[in-house]
């Protein structure tokens, strides 16, 4: 993947690239209970936080347990929010006969579901790997392509939407990334995603409990102005910003708040979680009204189409 080098300090925001920087935040990992510590670094100019040092590539992968949430593709909420973000992206084109790529796909679940819905268009999934691998289904209408970013551009036709549904917050170096999926859109074509926001009513209530650091996981964690700034920085001049429901991020900086400052478990299963999700649920009007949202949409298209 692009910009993958050795743990290092950082000097600059990687979202708007000032060097005016404050100090160190460690937070601890308040949902699969591992012992590493991220230090979090803010930017004065932009206020997105990010990793420093930031951890390599080998470090990353070992922060994702194999019961990370993302992988289970099977729950019914799972697939509520497949419906949910197809219709987000549905609204990008004129057509039902797209080419769609999922950066940071995991199972491919979401584009699997999506296909049935889409006979027509076909999607490609990506996810890193330490081998290259191509698996086709659906009839060659929805491809999964896992291992390196080289080996996802030398697959890659040019796309009418590329989204990144939680993903550029766990990149280590996400202007490379964005600037060379720019490059593979087709003219009017859409790259758009969903992410934490620094700047957030919901972050300043928490503060180290806020669960948009899903410490140490989340690399660098935007605010509205830096994801503008990046998205700028990778040649992208359409670009916009709106509020998302997503009611787990509230429920988990709620149930963050049982572990103190220390780190913790918190399962996404059973009675307790479903009632964070109601007081999340309950919450989220304030959230949307406070202006500062705690979960942002995000969507840019190239200036020169």
């Amino acid at each position: 993947m692009l910009g993958e080098t050795k743990t290092s300090v950082q000097t600059r925001c990687p979202a708007c690239q000032s060097e005016a920087i404050q100090g160190l935040l460690a937070v601890p990992d308040h949902e699969y209970n591992l012992e590493y510590q991220a230090q979090y670094a803010r930017c004065w100019e932009c206020s997105s936080f990010f990793q420093s040092p930031m951890p390599d590539f080998h470090q990353l992968s070992r922060f994702y347990p194999a019961n990370y949430h993302s992988f289970d593709s099977t729950s019914i909420l799972g697939k509520l929010k497949h419906r949910q973000r197809l219709r987000r992206l549905r609204a990008f084109v004129n057509s039902d006969v797209i080419t769609l790529l999922d950066y940071g796909c995991g199972s491919g679940a979401f584009i699997k579901d999506s296909a049935k819905h889409m006979p027509h268009s076909t999607f490609y999934g990506y996810d890193i790997n330490s081998t290259d691998k191509k698996e086709i289904l659906a009839e060659g209408r929805v491809i999964l392509l896992k291992g390196s970013f080289k080996y996802l551009l030398d697959e890659l036709p040019l796309c009418d939407v590329i989204t990144l549904n939680h993903v550029i917050e766990h990149l280590r170096n996400p202007l490379d990334v964005l600037s060379t999926l720019r490059q593979r859109l087709k003219s009017r074509g859409v790259i758009e995603g969903q992410t934490p926001a620094a700047d957030s009513l919901e972050q300043r209530i928490f503060k180290k409990r806020w669960s948009g650091f899903h410490a140490p996981r989340h690399t660098v964690i935007f605010s509205k102005k830096g994801l503008i700034r990046i998205l700028k920085h990778a040649g992208f001049s359409k670009n916009q910003i709106t509020p998302a429901f997503n009611p787990a991020g509230i429920a988990i900086s709620l149930a963050s708040l049982s572990h103190g400052n220390s780190r913790g478990h918190i399962s996404r299963k059973g009675f307790s979680w479903l009632c964070y999700l109601a007081l999340a649920t309950f919450f989220y009007p304030l959230d949307l009204l406070s202006g500062s949202p705690g979960i942002i949409n995000f969507s840019a298209r190239d200036g020169m189409t």
